[in-house]
């Protein structure tokens, strides 16, 4: 008898069992269905979601879940699960309605927004921006009396112009460097000209720093005092330079392609790529502007707060796609820039760079060593060497990555090269690594 009980228990539980498994998606459905029909459309669908995790065949109750989807506010997670099973659904009537509802949600963003330049804007995949209760952002610089009084006046009216046109970004002066958001620091340049009217140089350069965890810990901001010749920089390229580095250090890392924007890269005006900064006054752009509100709205993968989330955040799959279709996107771009200006490294690099990351590294390497043709100041050399090392990492060639890390620290020696270096020293030495994906675009 005893051992009569026993069976007769088990098999009542396996019964329990089996019935939860394949009667417990029909049992959610009807539960979601009856709040579906009541208009209780939040209530549903979390009761679509566990009838379609009970059985991922059950075609109605994914349907029904899209259609609750599509009835309730969307807010990031919404967006999410949207983009999700439009992505990966095997029921085509249930792929379609979320790849229209995703459609209507993307026109109503960018309904104020479309005239942008997000692709160029972004690192790569990567979002990088500050967490908006971070403001206002603390500058701190070093050595500031070295250079003339007219260079602060200038600054300051750059960052000005950020606060006034935006609304939400504030800058604040700091005393304390190393809670800085914006390190500001000037330096001599070591490089001469040896004709003037042919002169191409860099005024300043910015430089994210990221610890190993992705939190952006501040931006370095590096400003020379003077020109190769040793001539002060007139008022103009100052208050026109920091505007343009200002809105790198505010997560806009790539370039506009328009000529109209602040944070265009380069122009066509001859040999001289600092003419324009010298002639007249830039002002942000209605562009510029799109571009950065976009990037705050959505959601950074790389934050000075630690995995920073919101449902008020945009999911960037919505207005970008995949990663892959972000990149191939940037291809084509930077191929169009190519063509509009062959004579500026800017393009190779960048370019180079987007098929280090789709893992094409011949078409990486044959654009690196165009852009190594062309390249005409610091930046640019220090860039094609970087990248190069990069790419040599993810290949596990560290001694080829070791290199060319060494060539672009020779360039320039700071924080960052040095922590490619480091890696790369841990790789030689272990033999394995994690690949990375940190290429650097040119200014």
């Amino acid at each position: 008898m005893h051992k009569k009980y026993i069976f007769a228990l088990l098999l009542a539980i396996l019964c329990f069992v089996f019935a939860l498994i394949f009667g417990g998606s029909d049992y959610y459905f009807k539960k979601g269905l009856s709040e579906y029909k009541n208009n209780n459309f939040l209530s549903a669908i979390p009761l679509f979601e566990r009838s379609v995790a009970s059985n991922p065949n059950n075609p109605r109750a994914q349907y029904y879940l899209v259609k609750s989807l599509s009835k309730v506010e969307p807010i990031y997670s919404v967006q999410e699960k949207l983009y999700n099973i439009s992505q990966k659904s095997k029921n085509i009537a249930s792929k379609e309605l979320a790849n229209t509802q995703i459609a209507k949600i993307r026109e109503n963003i960018l309904a104020d927004l479309s005239d942008n330049y997000i692709y160029n804007a972004i690192q790569g995949s990567d979002i990088i921006h500050w967490d908006i209760q971070s403001f206002p952002l603390k500058i701190y610089f070093e050595n500031l009396d070295s250079v003339p009084p007219y260079y602060k006046e200038n600054i300051f009216k750059a960052m000005d112009q950020w606060k006034k046109s935006t609304g939400f970004i504030e800058f604040i002066l700091s005393k304390d460097a190393k809670n800085a958001d914006i390190y500001v620091k000037f330096k001599d340049i070591i490089s001469e000209c040896a004709q003037k009217e042919k002169c191409s140089y860099t005024i300043a350069y910015t430089e994210p720093i990221i610890d190993s965890k992705n939190v952006l810990k501040r931006f370095n901001f590096v400003f020379y005092k003077t020109n190769p010749n040793g001539e002060n920089y007139s008022s103009t390229e100052i208050y026109n330079t920091v505007l343009h580095e200002l809105g790198h250090t505010l997560g806009i890392i790539g370039h506009s392609d328009n000529p109209n924007d602040v944070m265009f890269s380069n122009n066509d005006r001859g040999n001289d790529i600092y003419s324009q900064y010298r002639s007249y006054s830039h002002y942000l752009s209605m562009r510029d502007l799109k571009t950065l509100v976009l990037l705050y709205r959505l959601k950074p993968t790389i934050s000075n707060v630690k995995n920073l989330s919101s449902e008020n955040f945009i999911y960037p799959p919505i207005i970008l796609g995949s990663k892959n279709e972000i990149l191939n996107k940037k291809v084509l771009e930077l191929k169009d820039y190519i063509k509009k200006y062959p004579k500026f490294a800017a393009g190779y690099i960048n370019i180079a760079a987007v098929y280090g990351q789709l893992g094409e590294n011949n078409k990486a390497f044959d654009f690196l060593d165009k852009a190594q043709k062309l390249a005409s100041n610091e930046d640019e050399v220090y860039l094609v060497h970087y990248n190069r090392s990069v790419i040599y990492f993810n290949s596990r060639d560290y001694k080829s990555a070791y290199k060319y890390a060494l060539l672009a620290k020779s360039v320039r020696n700071n924080q960052e090269i040095q922590s490619v270096l480091d890696e790369i020293e841990k790789a030689l030495k272990q033999g394995n690594v994690v690949q990375t994906d940190v290429f650097k675009n040119s200014k």
